[in-house]
């Protein structure tokens, strides 16, 4: 039996995939999203290596409406009612080497403790709306840039410590309006 090596494909191996967080990003058709997020004035950036990384697009769901009689070929009269756009979503886990990296968009007003600490509270009114970027880098050439622009970040999930490697992961939930998803490649 002869023996074969076999070479992954483009899509089995393994992507760099970056996370920006920021506010006040204004997108243009001037710039790529990366380069937009590299140049937000609001708030900070806040830039995480990720992993579990799951993107939902927004989807348009339609229903189908029929009707009575024929159309001109001796079809049933029917159309498609277009119902709303379903949100965008992004989950992920963060990959994390330092404290405070995303809690100030769950709380921006967090409280001074004494010795040097700050606090958050989750759930009240003072977070903040955020703009995020994933960003995959290909193997030799080529990116991908996803935004969820104005978005919402409704899950801060537990916090992991994965190992002797001084990281720890948390998990992410952010949402968005349709219209406020954007998505390029690099050409």
């Amino acid at each position: 039996m002869a023996i074969t090596t076999l070479t992954p494909s483009r899509l089995s191996i393994a992507r760099e995939t970056q996370l920006i967080f920021a506010s006040g990003v204004s997108i243009t058709t001037v710039n790529p999203l990366h380069t937009l997020f590299s140049n937000a004035t609001l708030g900070h950036n806040v830039s995480a290596m990720a992993k579990n990384v799951t993107i939902t697009f927004p989807e348009t769901p339609v229903e189908l409406q029929s009707f009575m009689g024929n159309d001109s070929n001796n079809f049933q009269n029917q159309m498609f009612e277009r119902k709303p756009t379903t949100r965008p979503m992004l989950t992920a886990t963060l990959v994390v080497d330092e404290d405070e990296s995303i809690e100030t968009y769950f709380d921006k007003s967090a409280t001074a403790v004494t010795g040097g600490y700050s606090r958050y509270q989750l759930g009240n009114d003072q977070g903040r709306v955020t703009d995020v970027l994933v960003t995959i880098s290909g193997v030799s050439s080529g990116i991908l840039n996803v935004a969820l622009v104005a978005s919402e970040m409704t899950k801060l999930g537990d916090v992991r410590i994965s190992g002797p490697d001084s990281h720890w992961e948390q998990d992410v939930q952010v949402e968005c309006l349709p219209k406020n998803f954007y998505w390029e490649f690099q050409d």
